[in-house]
């Protein structure tokens, strides 16, 4: 009879851990995430700590995505240092790290643990707690959760290398639990709190 042996006990954060972990591409490291802000790279084989990512605020003004409005916002905002890790999502191609939060995405260097950028939603669309790279690693599509008020909540396709939005789907009347890109890029496909799944076409968008 096969046996199932514990490997690692990866231990760090402090709070829930809701289904934000994510596998390096080929296998050999894996991010967590968690509502204590804290963000880990651990090595597979090992079980070690490689190193955290930088989860707190007020980041130099450069590295915000978004209007002058929303970057001002964020910059006066107070509230704690650090804020819970709702999604986390690897790069296809193991360069980079995504992880959405209250009112942003935050981009990381998988390599060295750098805030690459900060992607900051509208104030119609603050929680941005599913996320998906394309399989080309270009574009990440983001889901939202609902907020009062709203009859639809946003998916919202953002280009890596900038952070601009440039494609914003509606059609879910309650909370983006999850998304997914097909293998070749041509669908992307979300899914609701309420149990719907759709499938939107991402070739107009972002090509095959």
């Amino acid at each position: 009879m096969q046996r199932w042996e514990k490997r690692h006990s990866l231990v760090g954060h402090i709070n829930t851990v809701r289904a934000v972990v994510a596998f390096h591409p080929d296998g050999t490291r894996v991010v967590t995430a968690s509502r204590d802000g804290l963000v880990f790279l651990w090595d597979v084989k090992s079980g070690e700590q490689l190193f955290s990512f930088p989860t707190t605020k007020h980041l130099d003004t450069m590295l915000y995505k978004g209007t002058p409005q929303d970057i001002q916002c964020i910059i006066e905002q107070k509230g704690p240092a650090h804020r819970g890790i709702r999604a986390i999502a690897f790069s296809p191609c193991g360069t980079l790290v995504a992880g959405g939060m209250q009112g942003e995405i935050r981009i990381w260097n998988a390599m060295t643990s750098e805030t690459r950028m900060a992607i900051l939603p509208p104030q119609s669309c603050q929680r941005q707690y599913a996320l998906a790279f394309s399989p080309c690693s270009r574009y990440l599509a983001s889901g939202a959760w609902w907020q009062e008020e709203q009859e639809k909540v946003s998916i919202r396709l953002w280009e890596v290398a900038t952070g601009e939005n440039i494609a914003t789907f509606w059609g879910h009347p309650t909370d983006i639990q999850d998304l997914a890109f097909s293998p070749d890029s041509a669908l992307l496909a979300s899914a609701g709190f309420d149990g719907t799944i759709l499938l939107w076409d991402m070739e107009p968008f972002i090509g095959s």
